[in-house]
């Protein structure tokens, strides 16, 4: 396994260990709403957090063991070459998208962190530690998109 191979494991189970935070959190935010009449006022900020930070960090583990949805009539009607070309063509125009996406993060998570903005909800936090989920995933996933189309390229 890759050093890239392992921080992709490492995220994804980041993202398993939030995930199950997250699912604790709801279950205690249910038990003290409606069994003591306490409701928290943090559990639904934290759950919404705490999903950026699933959906941007395990991505890039679900492509590269190519367990994303996909439309299974084009793999099984068309010929091999086909589906080689259309796959490559996807890894490019994902490899640009999140690429841009990445810059546009980054941009964004450190204006959040120059201008010191904070979310004010229950919890307030800073905003760029909230956000930096998504620059972190995207730029993972566009090397894992370059990864694929690499791959891809060389099978033609």
């Amino acid at each position: 396994m890759s050093l890239f191979d392992r921080v992709l494991h490492g995220m994804a189970v980041i993202a398993a260990a939030v995930l199950a935070a997250v699912t604790l959190s709801v279950v205690y935010e249910v038990v003290a709403r409606y069994a003591f009449g306490k409701p928290t006022s943090w559990a639904v900020d934290l759950s919404e957090y705490a999903l950026l930070v699933c959906l941007f960090y395990s991505t890039s583990w679900v492509l590269a063991r190519d367990a994303h949805i996909k439309i299974d009539i084009f793999v099984v009607l068309c010929p091999p070459k086909v589906v080689r070309v259309l796959t490559l063509m996807a890894s490019v125009i994902g490899a640009f998208s999140c690429a841009v996406f990445c810059c546009v993060a980054m941009i964004v998570v450190w204006e959040a962190y120059r201008d010191a903005e904070v979310i004010w909800h229950s919890l307030i936090v800073p905003k760029w530690v909230v956000w930096s989920a998504m620059p972190i995933g995207s730029l993972l996933l566009t090397i894992q998109f370059i990864r694929r189309a690499w791959a891809d390229a060389r099978e033609l």
